[in-house]
């Protein structure tokens, strides 16, 4: 029995009791209507929307009620051990505990009813119940091991042995039990066997016996001595029960029992309380350790505010206020706090407000959790999913959300694609740590570049993105910056490392959706790598059509040769010191089937763009070795090699089979690179180099003079003969300058021991020109026009016409 008129502070207790308990509390008038419900009780029967208690209940248990009712009324407890609810929970079964609230006049004024749910105590109950008759049933139909040991003749009989364990109950004799018996509990079991026969005592004791499934299984023994008339025993008779299943439950339950207090203890709780009365704050050891403060402190809310972190502390004193102003119940707040150690950790808040009948606060109760740990989890859990790992720039995942949130309310921005050139000779030379430091430090600087409204995100390997807020001038001014910055070299272990980049933009006015825009950029990006890189280009609106014709270029280069379309013609060299010629320069041709005769300005790039130049360049390197084996032995074959070959490890193995193949010597074979191949990766190519003139195969420099034309490379490669390139040998007559580059060229190459060769060579005057400045051969339309090799081609000299 309650007496609700003892002290304030017991009915605080009660009612925090009330509002925090796991067991469904409620509150109800004397006729039984329901006046209020705690959170638990709320949830096990709040969808019933009851009136009265007894509504809750089936009819079956009404009568039950009533003279709980009844009893209660008496001022003295009743309980209902079994009832049935109603509703979602009508499978549940229920004990509750009516006390009567006595007033003043020791009458029941209100009855508090406490129920909790035992439905599985009683199904724990019924199972029980139901193991014991079926134990029953079991040892009627001799399922269990029912032994009996004579100790006279020794002879032991076990009915239900073989059913157990799978053996004969005859297989053995007193003492081979043992044998069945797991290792580990035989030594137990044999001693407190043996002190049983000697106390003449019974025996009860649990051991692990080897199934006839293979399974080692918890059984009881349980055995009781017989004594003749001298009080000897005679015999032992036992049970032997299988309890496998009960100790694993009951395991379980230890289990989860301990699972449970552990929990309980790790969720570090604080709690507060507000006493309007008194306008008093209470808080708990755990709430003052939480906050790092002494136990004297003064608990106020001023106080608690101090303690949030300065960037929360206005919207947390904010939601506080609202709870209480807006006649909220309850109240909930995720902030971070600052303690005197300067650590700053996250806080989750809960707390209720209880009110008088008019409304006004009588006391406020809340709870405070650490969640730090689980805000580090969480924000982890973002840094993978929209941060890149290497940069710590945005990733795909976060720049499509960001489009995608910005593309719709036509928010207008441009997309800038941005991709580095040259960066794969920095992982290959450098290895790929340089490289990844290299993005990190690329990455610093767009950061630098982009304004404070931009959005920078690396997609992928050397691929980065830049989201730019404004017109068309803004964007192209922030790709020119972005240009800029990345083509200044970067400083890394020493090493002064330039790359570049190259950008594709787009906006969103020219597209109907994200993906047109990622698309049309991309796009963009591939024209501005084509043009030659180091540069931005805008979407057109012709783009698009362009790839569509270059993917079906390039699927039919790709069956070119399989199907006869491509050919070497072959433009002739002259010896001008003999007026021979000495050689020819294999030139690749491609009569398409339906477009005609394609350049090879045309199609070569694109062969680069996509590798296939490599199997097209063995396939050439072939022909022209079994061609150029049927000319005369003093006449050689050139060979362009794109920079993309020199930087595959294939193109030695491609010209030794070649060789070999055809039966070519060595040094009738030449290669002709350009200079672009060497300044991309000077390194390597001059390893190459090397490797290719031991073999005997010589090396020329291809259009030499112009591009990357740099003295050092004659001093640093392995050259056998220069190529002057054609633009200075058209202007050599009439340009100063030309006719300059030509004899200091030509000069410094006869210094060197290298040969020269004059491309383009057109007229007499031409010819003449050359001769006269010391030029080794000649190459042009004047000597012949590339064409295919005949059959029985033999050496010609110069017609008498040139």
């Amino acid at each position: 029995m309650l007496d609700i008129s003892e002290d304030a502070y017991f009915s605080a207790l009660l009612r925090l009791s009330f509002d925090i308990s796991l067991d469904a509390i409620s509150l109800l008038d004397i006729d039984g209507t329901i006046l209020r419900m705690n959170d638990s009780a709320l949830q096990a029967f709040g969808q019933l929307k009851p009136s009265n208690w007894i509504d809750l209940w089936d009819h079956q248990s009404h009568q039950s009620v009533r003279e709980a009712f009844k009893r209660a009324s008496g001022a003295m407890s009743a309980k209902l051990t079994s009832i049935q609810a109603l509703g979602p929970s009508n499978d549940q079964t229920w004990e509750t505990i009516i006390a009567p609230l006595v007033g003043a006049g020791g009458l029941a004024v209100r009855f508090l009813a406490k129920s909790r749910n035992v439905t599985s105590e009683r199904n724990a109950l019924l199972a029980l119940k139901k193991s014991a008759e079926i134990h029953s049933a079991l040892i009627d139909a001799t399922s269990e091991i029912v032994w009996h040991f004579d100790v006279g003749s020794g002879i032991t009989d076990r009915r239900g042995w073989q059913a157990f364990t799978g053996q004969p109950d005859n297989a053995f004799d007193a003492d081979s039990w043992l044998q069945f018996l797991h290792p580990e509990d035989r030594e137990q079991a044999d001693f407190l066997t043996s002190q049983a026969f000697v106390e003449r005592k019974p025996l009860l004791i649990e051991y692990r016996m080897r199934h006839h499934s293979g399974e080692w299984r918890w059984v009881e023994d349980h055995a009781t001595p017989l004594l003749d008339n001298a009080g000897e025993i005679s015999d032992w008779v036992g049970i032997i029960s299988d309890i496998h299943d009960r100790r694993s439950a009951e395991e379980a339950l230890r289990s989860s029992e301990e699972r449970l207090r552990l929990a309980v203890e790790a969720t570090g709780l604080a709690c507060w309380e507000y006493e309007a009365s008194t306008n008093r704050q209470v808080w708990s050891k755990e709430m003052l350790d939480m906050f790092q403060l002494p136990a004297d402190c003064i608990a106020s809310h001023a106080t608690y505010l101090e303690r949030v972190h300065p960037e929360d502390r206005a919207r947390v004193d904010l939601e506080f206020m609202s709870v209480i102003a807006c006649d909220e119940e309850f109240g909930a707040s995720t902030f971070r706090i600052r303690v005197p150690s300067g650590e700053v950790r996250w806080i989750e808040g809960r707390s209720r407000i209880y009110r008088n009948e008019v409304g006004d606060i009588v006391r406020h109760i809340g709870t405070l959790q650490d969640i730090t740990l689980r805000k580090q989890s969480e924000h982890e859990v973002w840094k993978a999913a929209y941060q890149d790992g290497l940069t710590g720039l945005a990733n795909r995942r976060a720049l499509n959300e960001r489009m995608e949130r910005d593309f719709f309310p036509k928010q207008r921005f441009k997309l800038l694609l941005i991709d580095l050139d040259r960066f794969k000779p920095v992982n290959d030379t450098y290895g790929h740590a340089v490289g990844d430091r290299l993005l990190i430090q690329v990455a610093e600087r767009l950061r630098g570049v982009a304004g404070p409204e931009d959005f920078v995100a690396r997609l992928g390997g050397d691929e980065l993105a830049l989201l730019v807020y404004g017109d068309l001038d803004k964007a192209k001014a922030m790709a020119a910056r972005v240009i800029d910055a990345i083509a200044r070299p970067f400083q890394i272990d020493g090493l002064a490392i330039s790359v570049g980049c190259s950008i594709g933009m787009c906006c969103t006015d020219e597209t109907r959706n994200t993906t047109e825009l990622m698309q049309f950029s991309d796009l963009a990006l591939y024209e501005a790598k084509r043009r030659g890189r180091g540069r931005s280009i805008c979407y057109t609106s012709g783009m698009l059509d362009g790839v569509i014709e270059r993917v079906q270029l390039e699927a039919d280069m790709r069956m070119a040769i399989e199907r006869g379309e491509m050919y070497l013609a072959y433009q002739p060299v002259l010896a001008l010191t003999d007026d021979r010629i000495i050689g020819y320069e294999a030139l690749i041709r491609w009569n398409h089937p339906t477009l005609g005769a394609i350049p090879p300005v045309r199609f070569i790039p694109l062969a680069e763009e996509t590798g296939q130049i490599v199997p097209m360049g063995a396939w050439i390197l072939r022909e022209a070795c079994q061609q150029a084996a049927q000319l005369p032995e003093d006449i050689y074959v050139a060979v362009n090699v794109s920079p993309v070959q020199f930087r595959s490890p294939l193109l030695l193995s491609h010209l030794t089979q070649a060789l070999t193949q055809s039966g070519l010597a060595a040094n009738r074979l030449e290669i002709e690179l350009t200079e672009t191949a060497i300044v991309e990766d000077g390194i390597q190519i001059a390893k190459t180099l090397t490797a290719i003139r031991r073999l005997g195969v010589t090396v020329a420099m291809d259009d030499f003079g112009t591009g990357y034309s740099s003295l050092a490379h004659l001093r640093d490669f392995p050259l056998d003969r220069i190529k002057l390139d054609r633009s200075f040998v058209a202007t050599a007559e009439t340009d100063p300058r030309s006719m300059a580059v030509l004899e200091g060229i030509t000069h410094i190459a006869r210094r060197l021991g290298v040969a020269t060769l004059a491309e383009g060579v057109e007229t007499s005057s031409q010819l003449q020109l050359m001769r006269d400045i010391g030029c080794d051969a000649i190459q042009g339309y004047l000597v012949g026009r590339p064409e295919r090799l005949p059959q029985a081609n033999q050496p010609k000299r110069l017609e008498t016409r040139v």
